[in-house]
């Protein structure tokens, strides 16, 4: 088990900093390369998440220009300078102007410990090189990405869908968790019986440890009633398990699956998938963004949206607010019931997402003429009339009274789902399969198709 807090991690944290500062040589001064080192050895040991991505941005942008410098030398000249170069960078395009902004803030208290930490064995210097220095220009704030409520219906009720994923997400809008914190979540703070849930710590995927919230508060509220019922057939389902998701799957891999999931089920609006100057794509972060955001739309209370999200600012809370302003008009009923289909056995979520890239399947026998395998009562379409139909999505056909009989799978014009035989509306232009897509136990074509 990691060291609790306020005993051997803190005294740790203490050795770390209280080293002697490592020098260039003999009665040199400390130069800024070893002074970082020793700064980011006491964050580490406090257990702060960013430590990693403080050494990256500060080996790479910031090291090469003020590494060889003695700390106590670095002037505000320095920092200007440092402020140009990431401006440039910006401009040029290697980095995004989010990066540069996360960069000077992490310069900005390096610089301000190097003056005032609370340990005083990082205090080196008598001033702060950073102090009225103006960081990188700000750029443009992309648009959050959502799902409206019919665009969430429409990926939750696909069957094609694997169940385990589909409950992820449901779960992910429901709760509006960050996804560290409903990695973290456990029946015992799941109270069904009052429909209460306690978020109060979440996982740090960079040392596989748990932590406490990204805002270090703890938030207990109700839970949306439509999310109940889920609950309930998860519980009934595993009711020795430990946490809701046994297993969740790599970030990017969310991310990516989600977005797979999403085109594949005919959700396709462009706002979710282009990735520009102004937009950003759907990320599985932004699962949470659309709870927040339809709580906005609702009109719940700011200052309740704000505890149940777990905003540190109520300005981050003002962000959505003033967006669900501007679409309350025609956005659907948000927080609708769930599917029943959602309340089914679901298979283990990491055996439902091993792959999502297509396998190729091996070609087809020669199919037989239109003339011999159509019947008589329903012509095939011509050539041209293929070609002008719409690509068939993953969109399965809704359940209805039994079928005339039909010519068998192979001689008509359509897609199959591997793994049942259900066949999905639209077309093929070519005449063949779609190559289907493995996501663990589910195989499914995706109906995408490449001329």
């Amino acid at each position: 088990m990691p060291p609790r807090r306020g005993t051997t991690t803190i005294a740790n944290a203490s050795l770390c900093a209280a080293m002697p500062p490592a020098t260039e040589g003999a009665g040199a001064q400390e130069i800024v390369t070893a002074y970082v080192e020793r700064w980011l050895a006491e964050r580490d040991a406090r257990e702060l998440s960013s430590v990693r991505d403080d050494r990256g941005r500060l080996s790479v942008h910031v090291l090469p220009l003020l590494g060889p410098k003695p700390i106590a030398a670095v002037s505000r000249s320095d920092i200007e300078d440092l402020v140009e170069a990431l401006d440039l960078k910006v401009r040029d395009g290697d980095i995004a102007w989010l990066t540069a902004g996360h960069i000077w803030r992490t310069v900005s208290k390096l610089f301000s410990d190097a003056q005032s930490a609370k340990v005083r064995a990082l205090r080196v210097r008598e001033d702060n090189p950073c102090s009225g220095v103006r960081g990188p220009d700000r750029g443009v704030t992309k648009a959050k990405a959502y799902l409206y409520p019919s665009e969430f219906i429409t990926l939750a009720s696909c069957d094609a869908v694997p169940l385990a994923w589909r409950r992820l997400v449901a779960l992910a809008v429901y709760l509006y968790v960050r996804t560290g914190e409903l990695e973290a979540l456990r029946w015992e703070d799941v109270d069904i019986e009052r429909g209460i849930v306690h978020i109060h710590r979440a996982i740090d995927r960079s040392r596989g440890r748990v932590k406490a919230t990204k805002s270090s508060s703890a938030r207990r509220f109700a839970v949306e009633p439509a999310i109940l019922p889920l609950l309930r057939a998860m519980r009934a389902e595993s009711p020795d398990a430990v946490k809701l998701i046994a297993k969740m799957p790599d970030i990017p891999k969310l991310a990516k699956t989600l977005r797979r999931f999403l085109q594949a089920v005919g959700v396709d609006r462009a706002e979710l998938f282009a990735d520009d100057a102004t937009r950003k794509h759907m990320t599985f972060h932004d699962l949470r963004a659309t709870g927040i955001t339809w709580m906005a739309v609702r009109g719940d209370d700011p200052l309740k949206i704000k505890s149940r999200a777990g905003h540190a600012s109520f300005s981050t809370t003002e962000g959505y607010i003033r967006a669900a302003e501007q679409v309350r008009d025609g956005f659907g009923t948000v927080f609708p019931p769930l599917p029943p289909a959602l309340l089914g056995q679901a298979d283990r979520l990491d055996e439902a997402t091993t792959s999502i890239e297509p396998t190729p399947v091996e070609p087809e026998p020669p199919r037989p003429s239109p003339s011999d395998a159509s019947p008589p009562d329903s012509p095939t379409p011509s050539s041209p009339e293929l070609a002008a139909t719409p690509l068939a999505v993953l969109r399965p056909s809704p359940p209805a009274a039994p079928e005339p009989a039909r010519a068998p799978a192979a001689n008509r014009p359509g897609i199959v789902r591997e793994s049942s035989g259900q066949r999905f509306a639209g077309p093929n232009p070519q005449g063949f399969r779609a190559p289907p897509a493995r996501i663990g136990r589910a195989t499914f074509g995706l109906g995408m198709w490449i001329t």
